[in-house]
């Protein structure tokens, strides 16, 4: 409360950080301060501050505490690059604790819960292809078209090597990884099953691994900052 009665009192000293100061600790005291201006309706005060601040407070952790302060910072103050950033990040390099929506408030609305759909829709994106090949092995007979005498054991033994992999990279079951890894790690876990060959050594096309698209969608980027629109966002 302090410094927010020093700004109504046109004391601003101490909203000048100092470029030997701690970063985080400087994430976590523009937070509160944020955090306590929202209360009192009085963020409006603290705006003519964000583009000073804005050089102290870019995304460069993958803290999943100091990206949610960060997310609503750039919220509260009309930063939508910032909040694009921070918000992607948690989406794709950041694992989702379970508590993560219990122990933080406030978060912009409805940021969470998008999180967590943005992220299953990724990862289902890019591990799809590869399902769809496990669907083909399953149901036998339509994969392995080169000569062998026993086209059953060489599809088996191309469905438990593609398990073990997935596996290996805790993608199996498909199910449970959407909610357990992320769709960075499930990328390059896929694109190294790909280069190793043996999965695919009767496969007569490779399952391609590229980034997934997001159609009509439209860009992860796209649909963060569509979502914080329609939650009311004040980003300009």
């Amino acid at each position: 409360m302090r410094p927010l009665l020093e700004l109504m009192h046109s004391n601003f000293d101490s909203f000048k950080p100092a470029r030997n100061q701690n970063r985080s600790h400087l994430v976590r005291s523009v937070h509160s301060l944020i955090v306590a201006a929202d209360k009192y309706d009085c963020v409006r005060l603290l705006k003519p501050f964000a583009a000073q601040w804005g050089e102290f407070l870019t995304v460069q952790s993958n803290d999943e505490r100091e990206l949610y302060r960060l997310t609503w910072i750039s919220y509260q103050l009309g930063c939508a690059d910032s909040y694009i950033k921070a918000a992607t990040r948690l989406v794709a390099d950041v694992p989702a604790s379970a508590s993560s929506s219990d122990w933080y408030r406030p978060l912009p609305p409805n940021l969470s819960e998008n999180v967590s759909r943005i992220r299953r829709s990724m990862i289902a994106l890019l591990i799809a292809p590869v399902q769809g090949r496990v669907d083909s092995l399953v149901q036998g007979g339509t994969v392995c078209k080169f000569r062998t005498s026993e086209p059953d054991d060489c599809e088996a033994r191309m469905l438990g090597h593609l398990i073990r992999g997935l596996k290996k990279h805790d993608l199996w079951p498909s199910g449970h990884c959407q909610c357990t890894v992320l769709p960075q790690r499930t990328r390059q876990s896929s694109r190294g099953m790909e280069r190793r060959g043996p999965i695919w050594v009767a496969s007569p096309c490779p399952v391609p691994c590229h980034p997934p698209s997001h159609g009509r969608h439209g860009s992860l980027q796209s649909q963060l900052c569509l979502h914080s629109e329609q939650g009311g966002a004040r980003l300009h």
